[in-house]
């Protein structure tokens, strides 16, 4: 959190810390987590299964 902070006083306006960014107002960004692959049977299933899906609006 204090990385995060530091980094949108100094102008970022993205994080990959997905708390950070819901409480300093940033955009969260990166990919997708190592836990949602492990649930496939593959990489190539669990990317196909994102490519799909529709984000949850912020």
């Amino acid at each position: 959190m204090a990385g995060t902070r530091t980094t949108a006083i100094a102008g970022f306006s993205a994080t990959s810390n997905v708390e950070a960014a819901r409480k300093y107002g940033l955009q969260a960004v990166g990919t997708m987590a190592h836990s949602y692959i492990e649930a496939f049977l593959d990489e190539w299933a669990a990317s196909a299964a994102a490519s799909t899906s529709t984000p949850s609006p912020s």
